[in-house]
């Protein structure tokens, strides 16, 4: 082989060489690109499974609360018609009425 033909050759096989690595370029930033996105989604779906964990907990916290003021409402009712009692008790056995009774 002369010296023009390796020249030629050379040439080729530098331009094939670049090609290659054009490429190779492209490709690792396709696959970069692919597992940001993969991320992303995993990162979204974290969070609709934390919202979704989040909005049940509230309403079991709610839940729990409501049933905590009817009960606080049941002992009001309840703690009222103990001091009536205690009141008409007082009365009928002539007293003064215990303290606190008087509400």
């Amino acid at each position: 082989m002369n010296r023009a033909d390796r020249g030629t050759l050379l040439l080729i096989l530098a331009g094939a060489l670049l090609l290659l690595a054009v490429v190779a370029y492209l490709i690792n930033d396709a696959e970069d690109n692919s597992r940001l996105r993969e991320a992303a989604l995993h990162h979204r779906q974290t969070l609709r499974a934390q919202a979704q964990l989040s909005i049940a907990e509230l309403k079991s916290l709610e839940e729990e609360r409501d049933r905590n003021n009817r009960d606080r409402a049941d002992l009001h009712d309840q703690n009222r018609a103990i001091l009536e009692s205690l009141k008409r008790i007082e009365k009928r056995l002539g007293g003064e009425p215990p303290v606190g009774a008087d509400r």
